[in-house]
């Protein structure tokens, strides 16, 4: 019975001993010489514009509270803002102060929302290229869901005509082949938009698949490995390397062998072509005649 108590103690002092590294990594933050790191969250400073916020003062509230010092919050303002937080005293709850002006200069729903839709129609595309257009898209995307969750109403064939005419011609024709013709949707619009324009752009790049049937290079048996800039294959360039494929290979010009009668001989004056003479074979004797 001894024996039995004595094994249990060894197999449970062996377990503590197995946990105990494990327990101590656990306790090692309460230790008074170790200092707990938290993340710190980057924040851009505000700088008056509008659209920014109601996120920056959501942002600022919710993870830089320990922020309350004015002069830590000066550095976090841009502009006329930073003028507005600079003329209020230090002596009494500045930062609250501050925070009340600026909501109220720059919180106004009605405001906000007027300035957003005017942002939405002022863009437009600096290129014709597709990574252009594809900034476009991602630039109106962010405004159009800014306006969306304050104005439930802002959608409408009127707003999609207006964000399509902002695109190439091409453009909006692959657009309006997809959706039908028909769209109220701007969200729906925006994605459509964003996919012709994703596989435009890795055409471009020289990526794009070319076995994909909605590709607009796509051709019923075309090799996906060929380029699409020269006319041949790998196969006829094989074929032409060994001398093989002759339909790829183009018919002698005519000024290989000079402006002749095709009726005569060009070397020996008989009835048959220059290329089938079998008087002058002797090269140095047909460039003679040539000349």
């Amino acid at each position: 019975m001894r024996q039995v108590i004595l094994d249990v103690r060894i197999l449970a002092d062996h377990k503590k001993s197995k946990i105990q590294p494990f327990l101590s990594l656990e306790t090692t933050s309460e230790s008074p010489n170790q200092a707990v790191k938290l993340p710190v969250l980057h924040l851009d400073p505000f700088d008056g514009d509008m659209a920014e916020w109601l996120a920056f003062k959501t942002t600022f509230l919710k993870y830089h509270v320990n922020m309350g010092d004015h002069e830590k919050y000066l550095q976090l303002l841009r502009k006329e803002p930073l003028m507005i937080a600079k003329s209020f005293s230090q002596d009494r709850e500045p930062l609250k102060l501050v925070m009340e002006e600026l909501d109220l200069r720059y919180g106004d729903t009605k405001e906000v929302k007027r300035h957003l839709r005017k942002r939405s129609e002022a863009y437009h595309k600096k290129s014709d290229a597709w990574q252009q257009q594809r900034e476009l898209v991602d630039e109106i995307r962010c405004t159009y869901t800014q306006i969306k969750g304050m104005d439930s109403g802002y959608d409408g064939k009127a707003i999609c005509e207006m964000i399509l005419e902002k695109f190439p011609a091409y453009t909006q024709k692959a657009v309006l082949e997809k959706l039908g013709g028909e769209f109220t949707d701007v969200m729906t619009l925006l994605t459509t938009l964003n996919s012709v324009i994703k596989l435009n752009v890795r055409i471009a790049n020289g990526i794009g698949d070319l076995n994909n049937k909605h590709n607009r290079f796509w051709r019923p048996g075309r090799d996906s490995h060929q380029s699409r800039y020269s006319g041949k294959t790998k196969s006829s360039q094989r074929g032409q390397e060994y001398g093989s494929d002759d339909h790829d290979r183009k018919p002698a010009m005519r000024s290989q062998f000079g402006q002749y009668n095709r009726d005569k001989c060009l070397f020996c004056e008989d009835n048959n072509k220059p290329e089938n003479c079998m008087k002058v074979t002797d090269l140095a004797h047909r460039n003679q005649k040539k000349k």
